[in-house]
């Protein structure tokens, strides 16, 4: 007997997300918009952003780049401010991830998608961030691991960039 999955027609409404972006995150945050003015104003007329604004601009940037900009970790930070918290989602959700592409991959795509998922961060460590087929396992090569990489495209849980 074949094993079919049922979805709830009409209890579901699905949407594409993408990772916020800075401006995204600084407008989740729910900066005052005259905050924000102050800065472009400063840009643009070329004068030094007050010393304050900076200073907590600053640390905005900081949270970003240790929280993300995935949405549900970013609407965690913001109504607990706790890293932790945070943290804990972000984990939750990298541990979907991967326990997704146990279901849904096939066959070796399971396996060589979570071997090219897992080694994403060795990737972005990198000085030179050229994809470098070698670290996600000794003896690595596009012919073997491209097919998975596009899964991983095609699936949404990873953003192919270009020089």
């Amino acid at each position: 007997m074949a094993s079919s999955s049922s979805f709830p027609v009409g209890y579901v409404e699905t949407w594409e997300m993408y990772p916020l972006t800075f401006l995204e995150f600084i407008d989740a945050m729910r900066i005052n918009p005259s905050v924000i003015d102050i800065i472009y104003q400063s840009i643009e007329n070329h004068k030094s952003i007050p010393t304050g604004i900076h200073e907590k601009f600053n640390q905005f940037f900081k949270d970003y780049m240790i929280i993300g900009g995935m949405p549900e970790v970013v609407q965690t930070y913001f109504q607990t401010k706790s890293y932790r918290e945070a943290l804990m989602v972000q984990r939750q959700i990298v541990d979907d991830y991967r326990n997704d592409m146990l279901k849904y991959a096939h066959g070796s795509e399971k396996i060589k998608a979570r071997e090219c998922y897992d080694s994403i961060p060795l990737q972005l460590a990198k000085e030179n961030k050229k994809f470098q087929y070698k670290l996600i396992k000794k003896g690595g090569n596009a012919r073997y691991y491209e097919s998975s990489l596009d899964w991983l495209k095609d699936s949404g849980l990873i953003i192919k960039t270009y020089r």
